[in-house]
């Protein structure tokens, strides 16, 4: 994997011409048609086109491409309508410049279990099948792509060109590895030493991190401005530093070839904030698709709710709406940041916030033989409490959030 990527972007190395770089102070974005490209652009366009598709050649032979119709279908769906954006509105860069170049888009899907997604120029972008497994919505999916599209889309290879003049071709493969491919930091070691490590480092941590900052302040705006909700990008950074926080703390030193994630948070965070976007404890479970109650038939005119896995003793219900009543109370109430201390019983009464969410009747007794209302009200409130402590710590329990 190493060698492929330093073969296939060493190759990218030779483009010039840039434009200038831009930074940009608001969140503004200018609709940019394709009819405005300058002869300079459309030559530029078709360079990074060509990169693009040469490297994508090499990928398809040394990478395991997944042919998965439904998952294919949906990074695509999602893709191009981040695409139809990013083809005819500049978002501001922060690196690179947010010149807009109509590319066609291609999405693929690689076989690999790592958490990983990377773009080369043109328009190509890589999901790995790992990290699929973890988002949690199409929102999250999204930002992970508005990031990866943000690369291409604010010419980060290009910026990157411009050094090309101050160090060796095999260096700066080296540098675009860490950035785009995201290789680790210390599998990079073997590719120059002495005092060309240090100088690669001192490149690696001054562009590669300023060009994953710009990934992520741009691709923030990107996906607001496709209408996904941008809140998206914010958990799925969250975890992500859990599972940095999870791994052996090794120091990348100059090395280090992304941000902190607690930096990118806080970076994110802000970016939400200027956007207007709200981090509501409902926005959060809605683009972590967090876990809501449900109603099912049980025998006997019964009807049983679930939650995160837990059955609440059956409830005499032969139509349906009363438990349809105490599901629907009880998910408003957890997107509105229920909290497990605020779920209590009093005799036959499941409280919430001291208010009844749901009292047991004689009839539901009539479906439990031995048991008492005072119990059945008790195990109802368990069952709750129970849930929710699985969903706020799903690995202490061993307990699936989905």
């Amino acid at each position: 994997m190493k060698r492929l990527h330093l073969t296939l972007l060493a190759s990218l190395t030779a483009f010039g011409g840039l434009l200038p770089l831009h930074a940009a102070e608001t969140h503004a974005v200018t609709m940019y048609p394709a009819a405005a490209l300058t002869p300079r652009d459309k030559r530029q366009m078709a360079d990074e086109v060509k990169q693009g598709e040469d490297a994508a050649a090499e990928v398809a032979k040394q990478l395991k491409l997944v042919d998965d119709k439904v998952a294919q279908a949906r990074l695509n769906l999602i893709g191009n309508r981040l695409a139809a954006v990013a083809n005819t509105q500049a978002f501001p860069a922060e690196y690179g410049n947010d010149r807009v170049f109509p590319f066609t888009w291609h999405f693929h899907i690689l076989d690999d279990k790592a958490v990983n997604a990377f773009s080369l120029p043109g328009g190509q972008l890589y999901v790995n099948t790992g990290l699929l497994k973890i988002v949690r919505s199409d929102d999250e999916l999204a930002g992970v792509l508005a990031h990866e599209m943000t690369h291409s889309a604010h010419h980060h290879i290009q910026a990157l060109s411009h050094e090309q003049s101050k160090m060796s071709s095999q260096m700066l493969a080296g540098m675009l590895v860490a950035i785009f491919a995201h290789v680790p930091a210390r599998d990079l070691s073997n590719i120059v030493q002495g005092a060309q490590l240090t100088q690669l480092g001192i490149m690696n941590t001054r562009y590669s991190q300023t060009a994953e900052r710009d990934a992520d302040h741009g691709g923030t705006i990107l996906m607001h401005q496709a209408g996904f909700d941008a809140v998206g990008m914010l958990t799925f950074m969250e975890r992500l530093g859990d599972f940095e926080n999870s791994r052996p703390q090794i120091d990348a030193g100059i090395l280090q070839d992304h941000p902190e994630a607690a930096e990118r948070v806080s970076l994110i965070t802000q970016e939400l904030k200027d956007l207007n976007v709200p981090v509501t404890v409902s926005a959060v479970r809605h683009v972590t698709n967090a876990p809501h109650a449900l109603t099912h038939p049980a025998a006997g005119g019964g009807q049983d709710i679930v939650y995160v896995n837990r059955s609440l003793p059956t409830l005499s219900d032969p139509d349906g709406t009363r438990t349809q009543a105490i599901v629907t109370q009880f998910n408003t109430l957890l997107d509105g940041g229920l909290q497990l201390y605020q779920v209590g019983v009093r005799g036959h009464s499941v409280l919430v916030s001291e208010r009844p969410l749901l009292t047991i009747t004689p009839a539901d007794v009539a479906l439990h033989p031995g048991e008492t209302l005072e119990s059945l009200a008790a195990a109802s409130a368990k069952a709750l409490r129970s849930g929710l402590y699985a969903q706020n710590f799903p690995n202490a329990m061993g307990a699936s959030a989905k």
